[in-house]
């Protein structure tokens, strides 16, 4: 991983790895290490595709590409599914019906498993044996074994010679398009050069792409080939704008259509509730399902909840459905206030849940408040009051709102206070903790000036890719080693907390 940020500077040291971890660094680095060379990137490809099917990477016994699709279709724009026919030999086994229980497990390991292949097949009209498709890596790599294995089963088993149940040689088949799997199929066909498609969101009926620049004259052809291989798919997106746009008021996705067709209406089942929504209108990220369920886990029936960028209601809905806790939510977006009041009806919780459709700051300045007043004012409220602000690019901005709220509340009155927990949610490209918790100090008038956090880790990162060109760059030094090692396994950095002030 050193060498994958710095490789002019990088020591690799000896050390041991499992199969399955060092695949996955191998994997990576193929991913997205700029400067890997076609070949040395197909390389790890044929070095992935041995170890995962558990051959050592140097046996040359086996060529890891006769399961790939035809080297011809690199490049392909447009889907022509004749051009993956591919004709391989594998090795076969042709086993008498009499021991085929026995036979089989030992060969069991060493299947041909392809989609829509039949792994057993009935011998020729009139004979007395099965045919067993055998993988061509594996028991290439295994069969003096699997031999060895065999005759001491045979002779367990009733004193048999194990030649006389079993026989091996070789058939030619063809595979063709329906064999191969969507990540096989896309990966034989963009270029070694670019780093292919990262990952996709699935909604309802909907796949969501958000596909990088270099692979856009591949879009269509992705776009049919995740149509096709993808069950319950009808329509397959890819996002041209982003939701933080200055533009983009509502946090809805201007989108294409790659494949596929009809509406973007959709239903998700998310945290045990169903939601419908209008992917074309409204946000919806299905990644967050754990962010969700943390904050309702917290939640108890007595608990109030402000969800003040509520969206169709990830929140919302569960907290009110399984926590059985008041709720007050509100969206901008008259679509997303639409299906949110929608899946709060549908889920029959329009008892304990007000749906608004204003502003967050006005919401937070009017609603929240008078509602926050009337719990203060209750001497029997024993819950707990909880704030969800999950808009990253811009929720923290909304802090200032809480400042001062109550400063026209006579502080004589007998209130039951109660002190509320807001949950503000932010994007921070440095994982530091303290940079975090500066920017919220800075929003509630804490702390005068805000560094520019992200800002020194964009300098940092672009100096480690293109050093000649931040040469004297200060902000370089952002960064240690360990800092950037943390970074790159995704580790949250929780140094000690100095906020100046």
């Amino acid at each position: 991983l050193h060498w994958l940020y710095s490789p002019q500077t990088a020591h690799v040291p000896d050390c041991t790895l499992s199969s399955k971890t060092s695949t996955k660094i191998l994997y990576e680095i193929a991913r997205f290490k700029s400067d890997v060379s076609v070949a040395e990137r197909l390389q790890v490809y044929r070095e992935t595709s041995m170890r995962k099917v558990g051959i050592d990477s140097s046996s040359s016994k086996v060529d890891p590409t006769i399961l790939w699709p035809p080297e011809s279709v690199r490049g392909m724009k447009l889907l022509d599914v004749e051009a993956f026919k591919k004709a391989i030999t594998v090795p076969i086994a042709e086993v008498k019906i009499s021991h085929i229980g026995i036979v089989l497990t030992v060969l069991r390991k060493y299947y041909l498993k392809l989609k829509h292949f039949a792994i057993v097949e009935d011998g020729p009209e009139g004979s007395d044996y099965k045919i067993v498709l055998l993988h061509p890596m594996t028991f290439t790599e295994n069969e003096e074994q699997i031999k060895t294995k065999l005759k001491e089963v045979c002779q367990e088993f009733g004193k048999i010679e194990s030649s006389s149940v079993v026989k091996f040689c070789n058939r030619t088949i063809e595979l063709n398009y329906d064999h191969f799997d969507c990540k096989t199929i896309l990966r034989s066909i963009l270029p070694l050069e670019e780093h292919g498609v990262a990952g996709y969101s699935r909604v309802g009926h909907i796949i969501h792409l958000n596909l990088k620049e270099y692979i856009i004259p591949y879009k269509n052809i992705i776009g049919s080939v995740l149509l096709d291989k993808t069950k319950g798919v009808s329509l397959v997106v890819n996002k041209i704008t982003t939701i933080d746009d200055s533009d983009n008021t509502f946090r809805s996705l201007n989108m294409e259509v790659l494949a596929g067709e009809g509406t973007t209406v959709t239903t998700v089942d998310h945290n045990g509730c169903s939601f419908t929504l209008d992917f074309d209108k409204v946000y919806w990220n299905p990644r967050l399902s754990t962010e969700h369920s943390i904050i309702v886990e917290m939640l108890n029936p007595q608990d109030v909840l402000y969800d003040v960028m509520a969206g169709v209601g990830p929140f919302t809905v569960p907290a009110a459905k399984q926590k059985k806790c008041q709720v007050l939510s509100n969206d901008l977006n008259p679509s997303s206030y639409h299906w949110l009041h929608h899946n709060c009806e549908k889920n029959k919780l329009l008892d304990r849940v007000q749906c608004y459709n204003m502003d967050g700051h006005e919401f937070i300045k009017n609603i929240l408040k008078v509602d926050l007043l009337k719990r203060w004012n209750d001497p029997d409220f024993n819950g707990t009051i909880h704030v969800t602000m999950n808009l990253p690019s811009i929720a923290i901005e909304f802090l200032p709102n809480f400042v001062g709220l109550m400063a026209d509340v006579n502080a004589q009155d007998q209130l039951n206070f109660v002190e509320p927990l807001v949950h503000v949610y932010m994007f921070s490209k440095d994982q530091k903790a303290s940079s975090c918790v500066t920017r919220v100090a800075y929003y509630l008038g804490l702390v005068d000036t805000l560094t520019d956090f992200d800002g020194q880790i964009t300098a940092a990162l672009n100096a480690i890719y293109n050093p000649e060109g931040h040469k004297g760059n200060q902000q370089v030094s952002v960064l240690t080693d360990a800092d950037l090692r943390d970074l790159s396994s995704g580790k949250l950095l929780d140094k000690p907390i100095d906020i100046p002030g």
